[in-house]
């Protein structure tokens, strides 16, 4: 009886043979994939919460004058929290984000950029933008200060 059962199956379809062509092409678009979900969750975490309590963004564009003059202060920064402050202030880590202007305008409108450079403190739902000199030691007193 069993034998008549499965001889009123039907004949599933044969499969194509994998070539070596076919099985690089599936493991290219596997890795292009998981390649996509890392940069869409690392861009997330940048610019959405991430793992700190707060975020130094500093709005900057590659063509800026006083944009290179700061960049070396904002680098001087994060070695000083790093190495001093262990990216903690007042209980609260911090992590400094660079946001490049021209690939991030869609950013910059979000946080009301209206000239580079631009540093806004982001804590949670609030925003508030640093409007003193662009030195790390102001900086870091700003950080202080407010939180």
């Amino acid at each position: 009886m069993a034998r008549k059962m499965l001889k009123k199956l039907p004949k599933l379809p044969k499969l194509p043979k994998m070539n070596v062509e076919n099985i690089i092409i599936i493991v290219l678009v596997i890795i292009l994939i998981a390649l996509i979900v890392v940069y869409i969750t690392k861009r997330n975490e940048d610019f959405i919460g991430g793992n700190s309590d707060c975020k130094l963004m500093f709005f900057h564009v590659d063509w800026c004058g006083y944009c290179k003059q700061a960049k070396p202060e904002v680098e001087q920064l994060v070695k000083v929290l790093e190495s001093e402050h262990k990216n903690t202030i007042n209980g609260k880590t911090i992590n400094v984000q660079y946001v490049n202007g021209d690939d991030e305008q869609e950013l910059c409108s979000k946080f009301d950029v209206g000239g580079f450079p631009t540093f806004v403190l982001v804590e949670g739902e609030n925003n508030t933008t640093y409007e003193g000199a662009r030195e790390s030691d102001a900086l870091l007193a700003f950080l202080k200060e407010t939180l």
